[in-house]
């Protein structure tokens, strides 16, 4: 008797040990961000970096391009296709060469 209670609170402390370490489907779809939060996240970014070009803070400008970059990418896969490199990848691009070169045109153009 006591070796068949022992086999049930183990497989009872193995089911529930397994159920722990499975996130549920609705789980993990509702931990995936939606455009809306990938787009609010963008536009702090966004602000974080016109701040710190008008500071002429490089390094700073730096971190937030490299940010900006993997939100849009984010956002591509949520999209799919290449819309977001149609919209924001010339852009983008000239706002990296601003920050690489550090003359001054990124805080000529956010005045």
């Amino acid at each position: 008797m006591k070796l068949i209670i022992g086999a049930a609170v183990a497989a009872l402390l193995s089911t529930a040990a397994a159920a722990q370490h499975k996130p549920a489907p609705a789980a993990e779809a509702a931990a995936q961000p939606g455009l809306g939060e990938i787009m609010t996240l963008q536009q702090l970014r966004h602000i974080k970096l016109w701040f710190a070009g008008r500071a002429g803070n490089w390094a700073l400008a730096d971190y937030e391009i490299g940010e900006l970059k993997e939100g849009f990418d984010d956002a591509t896969q949520l999209l799919g296709g290449d819309v977001m490199r149609q919209h924001v990848g010339e852009p983008m691009t000239a706002l990296e060469k601003s920050i690489d070169s550090k003359d001054g045109v990124l805080r000529r153009c956010l005045r």
